[in-house]
């Protein structure tokens, strides 16, 4: 099977905001915020284990 040595994934770059779409909120800083109170240990666990 002939591999390449370099895969092009130029088809797949986002080009900004197309005719019609709405951006997304900016709520980053919301987005990424997790407290300790708002992991489920147990849930955690299953998932490592």
């Amino acid at each position: 099977m002939d591999v390449p040595d370099e895969i092009d994934l130029s088809s797949l770059r986002a080009t900004g905001l197309l005719p019609g779409e709405t951006p997304m909120p900016d709520d980053h800083e919301k987005a990424t915020l997790l407290t300790r109170e708002q992991i489920n240990e147990n849930l955690l666990e299953q998932l490592v284990s």
